[in-house]
């Protein structure tokens, strides 16, 4: 067999995502290994050697005794490129167990490319334990300074950036329509909360630990007490606030900035830029709109005067670390839905009586994630079920340690009544597929008449169902011929369709 030939034809099959690459891979590594391995050792093979490590190191995704072969060959191997190499693929399998390996012999690494693909590699494992030295060289102008800087930020392990949010006037961000359930999720100590736009919240916090535990927000931004008409002269206003509040900010503070919209697209791009230079000139900051530490807003406050506002995102926020499908339903309005189910288990509920809750169409399991986060009755069991089983696999992983314990199966929402007993469910929620994006209003009128009847038979008469959908004409038809109310809440605006929140009951 022509080896390079052979290699070649893996590395074409692999650019085109052909389905067999995986299987064709280990078959040849498993059969080649051996000549393999004698051409990557020889220290006297002309020929680039890059690609039969690749190989390996694909290998390594679905067994990781490849890995541990590269590792072998990097500590002998003499060419550099060859040794960068193995470390970026190191670096792709996210693996943990590499951080000793890596972290012992980054100190002992001679060539600046190997050290970088090594820093690199550790930061996308998420190495933590960064020595002193490496916090300061951090801070140098080279690129293993900015890799370092880069590996560091992941795990906020920068010893001279404080993370706590400043004393202060605080913007939630949220989806428009979920201001209500913001404002319902904020602790009894704020008073103050108002909405100030869509999706916008404006508090007065005395204390910030709180909001790093929001779910419904997307995301918290620092208000400056200053408004002017000159957008230049707040800028430097705000920035000179966010380093008196912030004395430890270092002067290479990376940074993103957007202000108000412009006439035209290319005149906003012109007075960004210019803004951006202004910032880079004044503070020794520098721009970098993909992967920043401090992000600023200019928004328009009233007409002809704009405000300031700030984030680092170096802040503590929710940690979810969900596995999303298409048409996930987005984590924070599931968190606000889960508030809902909350706030009525708590109005309805009489003595201690067991509660079940069902998601009929739970898809990767971002609804019940969140059902976990709220406080629920001790005895609750909570419920979810697919048609689809790779969904199902996905939801899974999401909910592994979740508590309480949530069951899952495969089933159908036409079909509930087969699957659980009449009358069993306190509570049933779901995200339900709405077809109006395949303009498929007929088969949604069909589907949600379906599974009305079975909401009727598995729903207690006490109990209640919370759905959101945009296809809100076809949910109301369907619950037409039943007892119950189906009142709507509100619309959320969370993507491209307005979505429709309803309460059964």
């Amino acid at each position: 067999m022509n080896l390079i030939k052979e290699v070649n034809r893996l590395k074409e099959a692999k650019a085109i995502k052909d389905k067999s690459y995986k299987s064709n891979l280990l078959a040849f590594i498993q059969e080649q290994e051996e000549d393999l391995l004698s051409i990557l050792q020889d220290k006297e093979y002309k020929e680039d050697k890059r690609s039969f490590a690749e190989l390996f190191l694909d290998a390594a995704k679905y067994d990781a005794k490849y890995a541990d072969m590269m590792l072998e060959l990097y500590l002998t191997e003499e060419n550099e490129k060859v040794r960068k190499k193995i470390m970026v693929g190191i670096g792709k399998l996210k693996d943990a167990k590499y951080n000793d390996f890596l972290s012992k012999h980054l100190p002992h690494e001679d060539s600046p490319y190997v050290k970088i693909a090594i820093i690199d590699a550790l930061g996308k494992i998420g190495f933590t334990k960064w020595t002193d030295s490496d916090i300061a060289q951090s801070k140098e102008e080279n690129g293993i300074g900015r890799a370092l800087q880069k590996a560091i930020r992941r795990t906020h392990q920068l010893e001279d950036i404080r993370l706590e949010r400043p004393l202060g006037k605080y913007y939630l961000y949220a989806y428009p329509g979920l201001e209500n359930f913001v404002i319902e999720e904020l602790p009894n100590s704020i008073t103050n909360a108002k909405k100030v736009a869509p999706g916008c919240i404006s508090i007065d916090a005395n204390q910030t630990d709180f909001i790093e535990k929001l779910r419904t927000i997307t995301s918290d931004f620092y208000c400056h007490d200053a408004i002017e008409q000159d957008i230049d002269e707040l800028i430097e206003k705000g920035i000179v606030h966010i380093m008196q509040m912030k004395p430890t900010v270092y002067k290479n503070t990376l940074f993103r900035l957007s202000i108000p919209k412009q006439s035209t697209q290319k005149e906003y791009v012109s007075k960004t830029t210019q803004l951006s230079k202004l910032i880079e000139q004044k503070f020794s900051w520098k721009n970098s709109p993909s992967n920043y530490d401090v992000e600023i807003q200019i928004k328009k406050h009233t007409k002809g005067q704009y405000v300031f506002l700030w984030r680092d995102r170096r802040w503590s926020k929710v940690k979810r670390n969900l596995n999303p499908i298409p048409a996930s339903m987005n984590p924070s309005v599931a968190a606000a839905l889960s508030l809902l189910v909350q706030r009525k288990i708590n109005e309805n509920r009489q003595g201690e009586d067991q509660i079940n809750i069902l998601d009929p169409c739970c898809g990767a399991g971002t609804l019940l994630y969140e059902l976990s986060h709220i406080d629920l009755p001790e005895n609750t069991n909570i419920f979810g079920q697919d048609i689809s089983k790779k969904h199902l696999k996905a939801c899974k992983k999401n909910i592994k340690n979740t508590t309480p314990t949530i069951q899952v199966q495969t089933g159908d929402m036409e079909q509930l009544h087969q699957s659980f007993s009449k009358h069993y469910f306190d509570v049933i929620i779901t995200n339900l597929p709405f077809g109006i994006r395949l303009k498929s209003q007929q088969s949604n009128n069909q589907l949600y008449a379906k599974f009305a009847k079975n909401i009727d038979q598995v729903l207690k008469p006490s109990g209640f169902a919370v759905l959101y959908t945009a296809d809100y004409k076809a949910l109301e038809l369907a619950f037409k011929p039943y007892d119950g109310n189906l009142t709507k809440i509100n619309t959320i605006f969370a993507g491209s369709l307005p979505v429709s929140l309803f309460v059964y009951e």
